[in-house]
This record gives C-alpha cells, sequence and structure tokens, in this order.
C-alpha cells in the first residue's frame, strides 16, 4: 500500500496500468491494493481519463 500511495504522491496521478509498470507489480495485487486506498480515503478519482496500451479510458488516480 505504502509504495503505491507514494507513487501515486510523487507522479501527481496515475491509472492502474502506469502504477503496474512502474513498480513491477501484477496488476492482481494493484487493483485491490488501489482499492483499499480508495476505500480508505487515502486517494480518489481525479476526474481525468486516460487511454490504456489497449487504448481503453482509464481513471487516473490521485492522492486525496
Amino acid at each position: 500500500r505504502r509504495r503505491v500511495y507514494e507513487y501515486l504522491k510523487q507522479t501527481g496521478g496515475a491509472t492502474d496500468e502506469e502504477i503496474e509498470r512502474a513498480l513491477g507489480i501484477s496488476g492482481n495485487t494493484v487493483r485491490p491494493t488501489r482499492g483499499s486506498l480508495v476505500k480508505d480515503g487515502f486517494i480518489i478519482d481525479s476526474g481525468l481519463e486516460r487511454l490504456t496500451k489497449a487504448g481503453n479510458p482509464a481513471i487516473v488516480w490521485r492522492v486525496a
């Protein structure tokens, strides 16, 4: 959780896919970790989206 939170704090925001690539963590770890950070109020939806490598829109998450 700390690595994901610190990465978002340093970058100003990122998608799940960007977090996966930057930290070398699988999506199966990133998504529930990010979800718990959202639930606990540490990060929020920035209101922005960026395209994934596959071309799909993805939420950009940022520190609350």
